[in-house]
């Protein structure tokens, strides 16, 4: 019977009774290209300063550790509601009021 069928459908046009084989598709590996170091940029300069240090620890209440305005490198100490600064680290806690923080009767 397949005979005749074949016969017919070479011969006639017929399309063929046999099951369609299926190819299954070919993937194509990912063409890999070789990572690229990205270059190392150097900070701005004014990114390298540190222009404050928000951690309050172990600071007496009202004062933040900032860079020194006039020692490059070194810290300050500023009261936060005043805007007084000392070089060491403050002991008391500051005050809401000019020239009343107990840490600034050291320094004239």
């Amino acid at each position: 019977m397949l005979h005749i069928i074949d016969y017919l459908s070479t011969n006639f046009n017929t399309p063929s009774l046999e099951e369609p084989k299926l190819e299954e598709p070919k993937l194509e590996e990912p063409k890999l290209e070789p990572k690229l170091e990205e270059p190392k940029l150097e900070p701005k300069l004014e990114e390298q300063k540190i222009k404050e240090d928000t951690s309050y620890d172990n600071l007496p209440e009202g004062w933040r550790k900032v860079e020194s305005r006039s020692r490059k490198g070194e810290f300050s100490y500023e009261n936060i509601y005043t805007e007084e600064r000392i070089p060491e680290i403050p002991k008391y806690e500051a005050s809401r009021h000019i020239n009343k923080s107990r840490d600034l009767e050291f320094y004239d």
